[in-house]
């Protein structure tokens, strides 16, 4: 977890004992953190922001190699496979 938030493992031990982010132990002593717990943790931080009340879109990407393919459709044909999945 401490990579995923760019801190050291130090840095996640300071944090629990100053109570910034409340974890709890396995039963092989491994620190384990409760999913409201992280992400209130990460709102306090700036590093997630709750969107759910935003629109959001889907986005597709397709390519090709050449204007060849292009021109042979296979660029519509990408997309139109995605779509239909």
């Amino acid at each position: 977890m401490a990579n995923i938030l760019g801190i050291t493992t130090q840095t996640l031990r300071v944090y629990e004992d100053e109570g910034r982010i409340p974890f709890f132990r396995s039963e092989g002593g491994h620190r384990l953190v409760k999913r409201e717990a992280l992400l209130a943790f990460l709102g306090y931080k700036g590093i997630f922001v709750d969107d759910t009340q935003q629109q959001k879109r889907d986005v597709i990407y397709t390519r090709v190699s050449s204007q060849e393919q292009k021109a042979k459709g296979d660029l519509d044909r990408q997309a139109m496979h995605i779509i239909e999945t």
